[in-house]
């Protein structure tokens, strides 16, 4: 036992000395394929700690709202009556905050900000979602504020620049002194910002009973805690409601998508890791024919033998994939680092042991069994046979006479030859480079449709592709307002809307909605609708698909709804014309009429107007019309487009930086296989080369056969490549992006891109075969002669 070891040991390094370049490409492949398949779970993993580590830091309470203070102060009792009655034991605090509805803010030389903004004491004494400084200043100024850490890795502001806050007219600056991490407030559902206690003092003198709100904080392991609260407060002029679910939902469905993503990619990697080394072994045996007969012949058995080359690749994959997982545990974090910006918290990277010795058994497990099946055609091996060098040649069942009838050029004829000769390479090598030209495909769809077009954005978060937003005041007259606007030249639709996404509702079962209106759904372009249609009458409405499927009601179906936010509101039934899809409200929608939301919410009004313009390239020249023509009325106004991209600015550069990635490794993968069947090619035929070059054919000639002969698999592979990704690119997607409420995708293909892309792969292919064969001049007559064939 011990000697066959031993024997086992020096072959094998005596295999992977003879062959550095093929031993090097394996360890290369299955390192990235490890160090893919680690970011991958590193991110799941790394979440998850982080999010337990910030919740337990922060002592993070699990529901909250805002509320007018002094309504939240007439509910004390109420809410204290309410806590001492659960079965379930809770905590709860609450604190003085303000609030600015409708706000811009901005930071020096960055773009504005539009929404509404919680501002908090620093020097609040509670216990309940205390802060957590990750980050700060040596001094602290006196107009300090403290800024979620979401703010630095997604908006890019930095330590010690100027912070703007537009309110009713005024401009109020603080520098940034730090940056905090928060649950429930730090994610890119709500965010609070925190200023000094003497700072919030001076704030709170100079505005208004309108921006006074005091936050409820509540802590339970209740999962019914949101449900029964509700009804306290049903009567509340208004509330801004965070939880802990829609809070991890906010901070993670980014990332899980991205994790997916990478994921798919060294799935991708590994198969062809094992092509490659099924490919390599069968190249071994051709090389090592005579000594393997030689091996038989001094009675070492097939088991043996098969074990020598099977724990070569063993070793060779245990390097790649410690490689691998040590690479991704280091570099995780640095790999893409806008991948984890959306997370919110300051990224540590997690590595579990368990985790990277799962990824080490898994490639040790393939490899294993891949090999071994390579290794089986040892049992047909005889030793006369070996020793002889009778190999089976195989030449595509086509005697040589047919070649010469053929009226075509003796370069041309010899490239065919070693094309149909090598029938099980050629197999291996299409199904290699089809893999590669479909992952590349994949990215490019993605890069085209994402990035450049950005219809894939409309198609991913279901909004409509408005050109304006406007929000009036609360004292604007709608109806005159709408008027105006459509009255002008540029106008060609407006839409009034509550929503989307707007206040919760309970569908059957307690199961939450959020709600969306509009006024006219023909007027629509129906990004979103997924099947059916939009509601018409009152007693009508369109669910999401996530929403159906917990709900598991579909079209046709009657679903009860209630507002239990609103006083004296009664339970109605609707029926379902619809369902839709998208990520942008968070895949949870309910549209109603606007004949069919009164009926829930008496009080409900239109909270904004989208507009479509005739020529949506003068959007910024409609504004200032709109702005000049509206007067001192209180409204909001903003460029849509720019606005909903720049809230998917994170997902344009991650996918940009996943694209080159994958382009690199792609190509690499394509070209190093390619090299690798240029040698095998050679080291079968170096006979045959050594004759042609004794008749007169140059190296350079011979490298040319041997190019042209790869050409028409690469063809073949690119274009299997391309089908695979028209047929699958979509399903693929929709696959990572159900989670997020997508469920169809309809993405073109750039077929220029990719085309050019396979252009570029197939002539590097080509001039570096060409390339690799003309400094191959050993295989000389003489050569052949010496070494005694």
């Amino acid at each position: 036992m011990v000697m066959m070891i031993k024997r086992i040991l020096l072959f094998n390094l005596s295999k992977i000395k003879k062959n550095v370049y093929g031993s090097f490409v394996f360890v290369f492949l299955i390192a990235v394929s490890s160090f893919l398949i680690g970011i991958s779970f590193s991110i799941e993993d790394s979440f998850s700690a982080l999010f337990e580590t910030v919740y337990e830091a922060t002592n993070s309470a699990d529901y909250s709202a805002i509320f007018p203070r002094e309504y939240l102060e007439s509910k004390k009792g109420d809410i204290e009556s309410f806590i001492q009655k659960s079965e379930i034991n809770t905590a709860y605090e609450t604190e003085d905050t303000l609030i600015f509805l409708k706000t811009a803010i901005s930071v020096e030389n960055k773009e504005e900000l539009q929404g509404s903004w919680i501002i908090r004491n620093f020097d609040r004494d509670n216990l309940l979602s205390t802060v957590n400084l990750v980050e700060k200043m040596e001094t602290q100024p006196e107009n300090a504020i403290f800024v979620p850490y979401l703010c630095k890795t997604l908006f890019g502001f930095q330590l010690g620049e100027n912070l703007s806050i537009k309110y009713l007219g005024e401009y109020k600056t603080f520098v940034i002194t730090g940056f905090t991490e928060d649950i429930l407030y730090g994610n890119r559902g709500v965010m609070a910002f925190d200023v000094p206690e003497k700072t919030f003092s001076e704030l709170e003198n100079s505005l208004g009973n309108e921006s006074r709100s005091a936050l409820l904080l509540l802590k339970s392991e209740d999962k019914h805690l949101k449900q029964n609260f509700i009804p306290l407060i049903k009567e509340a002029p208004y509330a801004t409601y965070a939880d802990i679910v829609s809070a991890r939902y906010s901070m993670h469905s980014t990332l899980h998508v991205y994790s997916v993503a990478i994921l798919f990619f060294s799935i991708v990697t590994l198969i062809v890791v094992c092509l490659v080394m099924y490919f390599r072994l069968k190249d071994n045996f051709y090389k090592d024919f005579k000594t393997i007969g030689v091996m038989k012949a001094l009675g070492i058995s097939d088991r043996e033998i098969r074990l020598s080359f099977v724990f070569q690749y063993i070793f060779l994959g245990f390097m790649g994939s410690v490689l691998g997982i040590l690479l991704s545990a280091v570099l995780a974090s640095t790999f893409i680092p806008s991948i984890t910006a959306e997370s919110g918290m300051k990224w540590v990277n997690s590595f579990h042991v368990m985790r990277g010795l799962d990824i080490l058994l898994l490639n040790l497990i393939i490899v294993f069994l891949f090999a071994f099946q390579a290794t089986a055609t040892v049992k047909k091996i005889t030793p006369v046979a070996a020793i002889r060098g009778q190999r089976a040649n195989y030449n595509g069942g086509i005697s040589h006479s047919f070649f010469g009838k053929i009226p075509l050029s003796l370069d041309f004829l010899s490239a065919i030859y070693l094309l149909i000769s090598r029938k099980k390479q050629n197999v291996s090598i299409c199904f290699i480079v089809a893999l590669a030209v479909l992952s590349s495909s994949f990215f490019i769809t993605l890069f085209s449709n994402i990035v450049q077009k950005e219809d894939g954005l409309s198609q991913i978060s279901g909004m409509e592709k408005f050109d304006i937003v406007l929000k009036p005041g609360e004292e604007a007259d709608i109806q005159k307002l709408y008027q105006r606007i459509f009255d002008m030249d540029n106008t060609k639709a407006v839409i009034k809307c509550i929503g989307p996404g707007g206040g919760e509702i309970l569908c059957d079962n307690n199961v939450s909605g959020r709600i969306t209106v509009y006024d006219d759904y023909e007027k629509l372009e129906k990004i979103g609708l997924y099947k059916g249609r939009y509601p018409f009458y009152d007693n009508e409405i369109a669910i999401s698909l996530n929403l159906s499927k917990s709900l598991k009601k579909g079209i046709g179906d009657v679903i009860s709804i209630r507002n239990d936010y609103q006083e004296q509101a009664p339970e109605e039934e609707y029926v379902v014309t619809g369902l839709t899809q998208g990520s942008y409200t968070g895949g949870l929608d309910v549209f109603f009429s606007y004949e069919g939301i009164l009926k829930i919410e008496p009080d409900a009004r239109w909270e904004s107007m989208y507009l479509y313009l005739k020529n949506d390239r003068d959007i910024e020249v409609a504004i200032s019309k709109i702005q000049s023509q509206i007067g001192d009325e209180n409204i909001y106004i903003e460029n849509f487009k720019e606005l909903f991209n720049a809230q998917f600015a994170s997902v344009i550069a991650n996918v940009k930086a996943i694209l080159l990635w994958v382009l690199f490794v792609s190509m690499f993968i394509t070209l190093t296989t390619v090299i690798l069947l240029v040698k095998t090619v050679v080291l079968n035929n170096e006979s045959d080369f050594a004759v042609m070059r004794a008749i007169g054919f140059t190296t350079y000639q011979i490298a040319r056969q041997i190019s042209m002969s790869i050409l028409p698999i690469l063809t073949m592979a690119s274009c299997i490549g391309y089908l695979l990704s028209l047929l699958f690119t979509n399903r693929i997607l929709v696959l990572m992006l159900q989670g997020m409420g997508i469920y169809d995708l309809r993405f073109n293909l750039p077929n220029g891109y990719i085309l050019c892309y396979a252009i570029i792969l197939i002539f590097l292919s080509y001039f570096l075969s060409i390339l690799y064969v003309c400094r191959q001049s050993k295989y000389s007559p003489n050569y052949i002669i010496n070494r005694g064939e």
